[in-house]
Parts: structure tokens; C-alpha cells; sequence
């Protein structure tokens, strides 16, 4: 994918993507799926970044730039955990501030399981 001009990101998501479709048993979505991004007719015209055209806190609307719908969906699923890790960490503030004024050892294991699933999120 380098040798036809993405960037190196791009290539690794584009890949990424063909190797999990074909490991999870999508042949027509794995590996020949890179052959058909360099035959699209809209390959050769120019491609610009995907840009926000509108958003919300909940929602985000973005210009494709002409890109793979592979990267776009790649990137717009990222969008979408970002704003949902954004009010997960707003909802574990105000569960936190409930866990000091009442002390329960349900509620504690509940908040330290979302603390570990919002920073395992924020890792990847």
C-alpha cells in the first residue's frame, strides 16, 4: 500500500483491516480487497485527509476526501469510541463522587471494572 501512496498509518489500518476480514473468514474482504483499491476507478483522483464537516457531542459527519472506506470507517469508529469514552469518563466522575459519600463494595468493583475498560480503550 506504501508503493501506491499511503502514508504508513494508512497502509498499517488498510492492512489491519484485509488481514483481520480474511483471519475471521471474509476471503472477498481479505487480501484481494487491496488489489481493488488501486483498480477503483477514483483512484487516481486526488485524495485529501477525512475532515470534520459537523459534530455534535454525540455524532460526527465526516468528508471522506476521496479515501478507501476502509480508512473511513476505521476513522470514524474511533470517533464515535472517543465520544462515548468522553461521556463514560463524565458518568465515572459522578459515580466516583457517589463512591466517597457512600461507602459500597459493589459499587467500587463496578467503577474500578470501568476504569479498566476505559483505559484499556485509551490504550489501543
Amino acid at each position: 500500500m506504501r508503493g501506491i501512496g499511503y502514508e504508513p498509518e494508512e497502509a498499517r489500518i488498510l492492512a489491519d483491516h484485509v488481514m483481520d476480514a480474511a483471519l475471521c473468514g471474509y476471503e472477498y474482504s481479505g487480501l484481494p480487497k487491496l488489489l481493488n483499491v488501486a483498480d477503483h476507478p477514483r483512484f487516481q483522483d486526488r485524495r485529501s485527509p477525512m475532515r470534520v464537516l459537523r459534530e455534535t457531542s454525540v455524532s460526527v459527519l465526516f468528508d471522506g476526501g476521496n479515501q478507501s472506506g476502509m480508512l473511513g470507517m476505521y476513522y470514524a469508529t474511533r470517533a464515535v469510541i472517543e465520544r462515548r469514552l468522553d461521556v463514560a469518563r463524565r458518568e465515572l466522575q459522578s459515580i466516583d463522587r457517589y463512591r466517597h459519600t457512600v461507602v459500597n463494595d459493589d459499587v467500587d468493583q463496578a467503577v474500578n471494572q470501568l476504569c479498566e475498560i476505559l483505559q484499556s480503550y485509551q490504550n489501543t
